[in-house]
């Protein structure tokens, strides 16, 4: 019986680590649609440094509004 515990718990851990790396990914799409549109409405005049900025907090904003 504690192989076949050993093999779930593993099995549960590599889950959450494809997980936990994949989960970014899903919002490449979603990305690349909203991004140019508001770079190019609201972002036209500021600095490259103020655009990476808002550009990594809409990201993280993405990835945020899918937590519970």
């Amino acid at each position: 019986m504690l192989i076949f515990n050993r093999l779930y718990q593993f099995t549960k851990i590599m889950y959450a680590v494809a997980v936990f790396l994949t989960y970014n990914l899903q919002f490449y799409v979603p990305y690349t649609l909203l991004w140019p549109r508001i770079c190019r409405k609201v972002l036209y005049k500021y600095g490259e440094d103020t655009i990476n900025k808002c550009e990594h907090i809409f990201r993280i904003g993405l990835i945020f509004m899918t937590c519970k």
